[in-house]
């Protein structure tokens, strides 16, 4: 038997080869990202982006757990910079590929001092680049509108 996160897959006399093979399958397609991992406020704020151009769209309608603060990092940050914001060692936690990549933005969600979700968010979902904060933003200040099918900062 093996656990992988929430998935337990029994290897047993009969199957198991087969068995082992999705496995390798299903975790081959995660990694490359044809099988969509995505956090539900992720999924929901790129639904956002699409059917509300007009309005502001507030990340705290989305994200729905405790943060205060949002840091968004954009493609190919240093390792050097995430830890520089977040603390010695962060970077390591989070298993972010925006160093190696222009497709993604880092969103990284904390309460307090600890990080309390992160997620690479694809730039085709909605193009943050234009409103990076490597300083962090507050709920109240992380709200975003669609401008020349770019997004923005919203401000009051």
């Amino acid at each position: 038997m093996a656990n992988i996160g929430p998935i337990e897959v029994h290897f047993g006399a009969r199957g198991g080869r087969w068995r082992t093979w999705l496995l390798v399958i299903v975790v081959a397609l995660a990694l490359t990202g044809v099988l969509d991992l995505e956090p539900s406020w992720a999924s929901s704020l790129q639904k956002a982006i699409k059917k509300n151009p007009e309005q502001a769209i507030s990340l705290a309608d989305h994200a729905q757990f405790d943060w205060d603060t949002v840091y968004i990092f954009g493609p190919y940050t240093d390792r050097g910079l995430v830890d520089e914001e977040l603390g010695a060692g962060t970077w390591a936690e989070l298993g972010t590929e925006i160093e190696l990549s222009d497709n993604v933005v880092l969103f990284v969600f904390r309460e307090g001092q600890e990080v309390v979700e992160n997620h690479d968010f694809r730039r085709s979902h909605g193009d943050f680049t234009t409103c990076l904060a490597a300083a962090g933003l507050t709920r109240q200040a992380a709200r975003f509108a669609v401008k020349n099918k770019g997004l923005v900062l919203a401000v009051e």
